[in-house]
């Protein structure tokens, strides 16, 4: 980390005011900006609507009398508008650009907080920076142990100064930060840890708030030990600090008496952890917090802020692979926010991160997912780690994790999600269209799905899901699968009960063979028998029985990779197709052969959906195709 050279006498000051203040870390120029117009800076010429211009335009909409008293209609076009919210965020950018902090209004989300009364104030930014870097030393590694925590360019113009800078106004006039809730997501070794550290000890000593409650927290209280224990050794660093503070490491606490305040570590119990009147949450790797434990830790502090004026809500983490977790909902919110296309003035969104098509072993894709790159980590550690990667698919798989901050899954995905989404179109109305059926049907609690695979000009596809899943089932995943909600949103047909019952899926095979000319249907004979028979009792459908083996399913597999990737099986969004491609793992025997590997019935991820869209392809592949029933004489094998 490049050293900057401190100001001796600048550091003088700041320790006399320290002592000075006796209650609290405060720069000498922080006010509370009681008096201060939104946008006014000391040193800045405050720029106001001209007033004597107003009263002109103001004086020209006015009705003139004439002498003999009687009036007159104003003149066309005398009547003053009010400017145009375009207009008026020329002016406003104008001004921003005057006072200096025009290029922090980077996004459509900023330009509305400009327009509902929100800027920059550098000064306050500045004053968390000079606290880093007047208070606070590094404690671990040898390039950086007793050195100031001078902040590194992105950490102080991607992160401090908006995160810091940014003020507005509540209800009763009061200046407040204009963010309340943080996402920060970058990879391994980029100083997170000892970022919430420093942000901690500001919360609880600098940020002007009588009885502060700071905390930090993570999936486990060992974990959130992490920011609490670099906090602590930067404390103890500091003079200053050390002599306002007292600190009881048994008990993870730290406490500031002169303002009744304190920081302590939180245990990762949900039950344990509510009624906090908190004034920052620090939450750490927050891809750790997994399932409906995970969901419920969340819920638990998420509330924790209601009673104060600006509360800090600092959530950091490298990318996960759980995309059912609570950390990836806030992954996608940031990335949301961040692109403009959710409306959220109060959350901050931070994500360094390579694109999956990027090319994982390019020194410009490091470049763009480690903004620390040749400061907290070397370019040879970089290259060694890279090197490693290249061996395995799962050493590839990590090192996009860690170190490009890539979302991924455990195992080596079969198809990179990206490529299917890629795939994705709006839904088309398919009726009367010839199409391949599969079914894969469940066990007793387990989800069923029915595929339908619609041939298009130019060796293309449309894919078409459907699932279902019983109604119990789905209440006891709730928090962990949402199954629910993808219900309500139509992507799954909820049974009524706790277990499958198969009438419901073969009235709809019947009903979707009068609304669709179904070609051929594929199913498990293992476990179908019984449903295709009385589907076939009611319909001409006819169907086939798919062997479950890896050298029937291996050609139809590598088929439908290879269709996805050259972006030839189109299918609309539909976020339980999608969750269970991201499950699909692909297995290999003795023979070379491939397929989908099924998981174990105690496993809550599924892979049905995939496993009947590959079955579609196998129909798709096999010719010519049979008009009438197959069912009890014919079965399908590759190879």
């Amino acid at each position: 980390m490049a050293r900057r050279k401190r100001n001796d006498n600048r550091g003088r000051n700041e320790e006399r005011d320290l002592h000075n203040a006796g209650t609290s870390v405060h720069a000498s120029d922080e006010t509370d900006g009681s008096n201060e117009k939104p946008g006014s800076r000391a040193g800045s010429k405050s720029v106001e609507p001209q007033q004597s211009e107003a009263r002109q335009r103001s004086a020209r909409g006015r009705t003139r009398r004439v002498s003999s008293g009687q009036s007159i209609a104003p003149e066309v076009g005398s009547v003053a508008q009010s400017p145009s919210p375009q207009h008026r965020l020329i002016s406003l950018k104008r001004k921003a650009q005057r006072e200096g902090w025009a290029k922090y209004i980077r996004s459509e989300n900023d330009e509305r907080a400009v327009l509902n009364g929100c800027w920059v104030d550098l000064r306050k930014a500045d004053y968390v920076k000079r606290f880093f870097g007047s208070f606070l030393t590094h404690s671990k590694g040898s390039d950086f142990a007793g050195r100031p925590f001078t902040l590194l360019p992105w950490q102080e113009d991607r992160l401090f100064i908006p995160l810091f800078g940014w003020q507005k106004r509540d209800s009763r006039g009061r200046i407040m930060r204009r963010f309340r809730k943080a996402y920060v997501e970058v990879p391994k070794k980029q100083g997170k840890s000892t970022i919430a550290s420093g942000i901690a000890l500001f919360m609880l000593v600098a940020d002007g708030e009588p009885g502060a409650e700071v905390y930090s927290i993570a999936n486990t209280k060992h974990q959130g030990s992490i920011i609490f224990k670099e906090a602590l050794n930067m404390a103890k660093a500091s003079p200053e600090l050390r002599a306002l503070l007292k600190f009881n490491e048994g008990a993870l606490n730290i406490a500031f008496p002169a303002t009744r305040s304190l920081y302590r570590v939180l245990s990762g119990n949900p039950r344990s952890n509510e009624g906090w009147n908190a004034s920052c949450i620090l939450a750490d790797e927050l891809h750790e917090w997994r399932g409906a434990r995970g969901r419920a830790l969340y819920d638990a502090i998420r509330y924790a802020f209601a009673a104060r004026h600006q509360p800090l809500f600092f959530q950091i983490t490298t990318a996960g692979e759980d995309t059912l977790s609570v950390c990836y909902e806030q992954h996608q919110y940031a990335l949301a926010v961040a692109n403009d296309r959710l409306i959220d003035e109060q959350f901050f969104p931070l994500v360094y991160a390579a694109d999956p098509s990027d090319d994982p072993w390019s020194e410009a894709t490091w470049r763009k997912a480690n903004p620390s790159l040749g400061e907290t980590i070397s370019f040879e550690g970089m290259a060694a780690d890279a090197n490693e990667a290249k061996q395995t698919g799962l050493s590839q798989a990590r090192f996009k994790r860690y170190r490009l901050n890539i979302w991924t899954t455990g195992d080596s995905p079969w198809i990179d999600i990206n490529k299917w989404r890629a795939c994705e179109v709006p839904p088309r109305d398919m009726s009367g269209k010839p199409c391949y059926v599969a079914l894969d049907l469940s066990r007793t609690q387990d989800s069923t799905s029915v595929q339908a695979l619609f041939p298009l000009e130019g060796d293309a596809f449309y894919l078409q899901s459907y699932f279902w899943l019983p109604e119990a089932r789905a209440r006891e995943l709730t928090g962990s699968i949402p199954w629910d909600i993808w219900a309500t949103q139509g992507h799954v047909f909820l049974i009524p009960g706790e277990v499958v019952e198969f009438g419901p899926i073969e009235d709809f095979v019947v009903q979707f063979a009068q609304r669709h000319q179904i070609l051929q249907m594929a199913f498990d004979n293992w476990m179908a028998a019984d449903v295709i028979q009385r589907i076939e009792n009611q319909s001409r459908i006819a169907t086939l029985a798919f062997h479950q083996s890896a050298r029937n399913f291996s050609s139809p597999t590598a088929e439908f990779e290879r269709l996805i990737r050259a972006k030839r099986i189109l299918h609309p969004p539909n976020p339980t197709m999608e969750w269970m491609m991201q499950n699909a793992v692909v297995t290999t025997d003795s023979s070379g052969n491939i397929r989908v590997r099924k998981p174990q019935q105690t496993d809550n991820r599924k892979v049905d959906g995939p496993v009947a869209a590959v079955m579609t392809v196998g129909l798709a592949l096999a010719a010519p195709v049979p008009q009438s029933s197959f069912y009890q004489t014919n079965e399908m094998e590759f190879g």
